[in-house]
C-alpha cells in the first residue's frame, strides 16, 4: 500500500513539472503573427482582388510612389545612386514599416527603350515581396508600359522587345503576392482594377479603385477615360447594392479610395485653396505643391464624364492618392475628399532637382538645379493609408528617414558633395544652380 501511494505521488509530481514547464516554454514564446488574409480576383468568387483586414479591426497599406528604376540609369548626374539602391530601399523601407498590404501607385520602371524588355525589372519588384510575404499591387505609370515603346507581339521571355501590358500583367499575376489583375468590365486599358477589403466575417468595408494609365504612340491619357469613368460609377454602385441592397438609399455606398498615377486637374485649385497663400486654411494637412497644374485636362469632357465630378456624384470615395510629379508631396482636403500626392519612393529618377536635357552627349543633363531639395528637403519614403472596420481612414507621411534605422549608412544623400563632384567633372559645362537652405541635411 505504502508502494503504491509512493507511486501515485511521484506521477503526480511528475505531472505537476511537466506542467510547470510547459507553462513556462508557453510564456516565453512570443504569439503567432498573424497572417495577412487575401485572395486573388482568380481565386475569390465575386472577381475582385479581396483583402481581410486583421483581426485589431484595422488594415495598414503603404502607398510607394514613382520608383522609377531606369533603363538607361541616366539620373545619376543629379545625384541618383541607381536601380539596386531602389530596389534596396523598397525591401527595407516595407520591412521597417511592415504594412498589411502595398500598392505602388505607377512608374515602377522607366521603360524608355523600345529593344529592352521591361519584364525583368518587373520582376524584381515582385521578388521583394514573395521574400518580405507581403501582398501588393500597382497602377501602371505613363512610363511602365509607354505605347510607343511596346511591342503587342512580344511575350514576357522576349528579351529584346518590350510586351503588353496584358501580357505584363500575366506573368505578375503568377506571384503568389501580386494581386495585379484587369477587370476586364472596363473597356480601356489594362490594370484598371478593384481590390475589396472586407471585415474577418466577410463584411463588404471598404473597396480600392485602381486606374490604368492609357499610353499610346502620341503619348499618355492625363485623366481617366469616359470609360473608365463609367467603370468606375457601375462598379462603386454594384458594390454598394452588395453591401445595402438594391433598395438602398442614394447615400448608402461603399466607401473607397482611388489611385490614379497623374494627378487629377483639381489638385492645383485644391492646393490653392487649402495653403491660401502661405496662411493655410484648416483643409492642409501636410506637404508642398512644387510642380504641376493640369487643370485645363479635361478638355471638353462632360461632367458625367469627368472623374472628380463623378466622385462627388456618387460620394463614395474619401480619399484620392496621386503620384507624377515626384516633387510634389502633400495632402489636403477638397469639397469632401483627401487628395494626397504620395511621397517619393525611389533613388533612380531625379527627385526634386530641375535640369534640361543635354542631348546625345554625356552627361545626359545641363543647367543642373538643386533649389527644390535644398530649400525644401528630402522626404522621400511612403505613405501611410490606415482603414477600419469602423469605416474610418487615416493618411501620413513615413519618411525614410525616420523609418529607417540605418538611413543614414545607405540612403542619406549629401547634395553639396553631389554638386561639387559635378562642378569637378570636366565633361560638364553646364551652369549649377543652389538654393538658399540645407534642408536635406541631417
Amino acid at each position: 500500500m505504502k508502494k503504491t501511494r509512493k507511486f501515485f505521488v511521484a506521477l503526480f509530481a511528475l505531472a505537476v513539472t511537466l506542467a510547470m514547464c510547459f507553462c513556462f516554454v508557453a510564456c516565453d514564446d512570443e504569439p503567432a503573427e498573424e497572417k495577412m488574409r487575401f485572395e486573388k480576383a482568380s481565386d475569390s468568387a465575386d472577381g475582385y482582388a479581396t483583402l481581410y483586414m486583421p483581426s485589431d479591426g484595422q488594415l495598414d497599406v503603404m502607398v510607394l510612389s514613382d520608383p522609377q528604376v531606369d533603363i538607361w540609369e541616366k539620373y545619376q548626374t543629379v545625384g541618383s545612386p541607381g536601380n539596386d539602391k531602389t530596389y534596396e530601399f523598397i525591401e527595407d523601407f516595407v520591412a521597417a514599416t511592415d504594412p498589411d498590404f502595398v500598392v505602388i501607385n505607377g512608374d515602377l520602371v522607366m521603360a524608355d527603350l523600345v529593344v529592352k524588355s521591361q519584364v525583368p525589372y518587373f520582376e524584381k519588384y515582385a521578388e521583394i515581396f514573395e521574400r518580405l510575404e507581403v501582398p501588393w499591387t500597382f497602377t501602371f505609370g505613363n512610363h511602365d508600359c509607354d505605347g510607343q515603346y511596346t511591342n503587342e507581339t512580344a511575350t514576357a521571355d522576349s528579351e529584346i522587345a518590350q510586351c503588353s501590358k496584358a501580357t505584363l500583367i500575366d506573368f505578375m499575376s503568377d506571384f503568389e503576392h501580386c494581386l495585379v489583375y484587369t477587370d476586364d468590365s472596363c473597356a480601356d486599358g489594362d490594370g484598371n482594377a478593384f481590390v475589396n477589403v472586407r471585415d474577418s466575417e466577410g463584411e463588404l468595408v471598404y473597396t480600392m479603385c485602381l486606374f490604368d494609365c492609357l499610353t499610346d504612340d502620341s503619348g499618355y491619357e492625363s485623366v481617366p477615360t469616359a470609360e473608365q469613368v463609367r467603370w468606375y460609377r457601375d462598379t462603386v454602385n454594384a458594390l454598394s447594392d452588395e453591401r445595402f441592397g438594391e433598395d438602398r438609399a442614394a447615400t448608402d455606398v461603399v466607401k473607397s479610395v482611388i489611385f490614379t498615377h497623374v494627378g487629377i486637374p483639381e489638385f492645383k485649385a485644391a492646393w490653392d485653396a487649402a495653403w491660401n497663400d502661405g496662411d493655410p486654411t484648416e483643409a492642409y494637412h501636410y506637404g508642398m505643391w512644387l510642380q504641376g497644374d493640369y487643370t485645363d485636362n479635361y478638355g471638353d469632357l462632360p461632367a458625367e464624364e469627368r472623374i472628380f465630378d463623378v466622385v462627388k456624384e456618387l460620394g463614395s470615395t474619401e480619399a484620392i492618392f496621386m503620384a507624377h510629379h515626384h516633387d510634389n508631396d502633400f495632402s489636403v482636403d477638397y469639397e469632401g475628399v483627401r487628395l494626397t500626392f504620395g511621397q517619393h519612393s525611389g533613388y533612380s529618377h531625379s527627385y526634386r532637382t530641375t535640369h534640361s536635357a543635354n542631348g546625345p552627349a554625356t552627361p545626359f543633363w545641363k543647367d543642373v538645379d538643386f533649389s527644390r531639395v535644398d530649400d525644401y528637403g528630402d522626404r522621400r519614403g511612403g505613405t501611410l493609408l490606415t482603414l477600419t472596420a469602423a469605416e474610418e481612414f487615416g493618411i501620413e507621411p513615413v519618411y525614410a528617414a525616420d523609418a529607417l534605422s540605418d538611413y543614414m549608412e545607405k540612403y542619406y544623400i549629401d547634395y553639396d558633395k553631389v554638386a561639387d563632384e559635378l562642378a569637378a567633372d570636366p565633361s560638364y559645362t553646364s551652369g549649377i544652380t543652389r538654393g538658399e537652405g540645407r534642408a536635406w541635411r541631417r
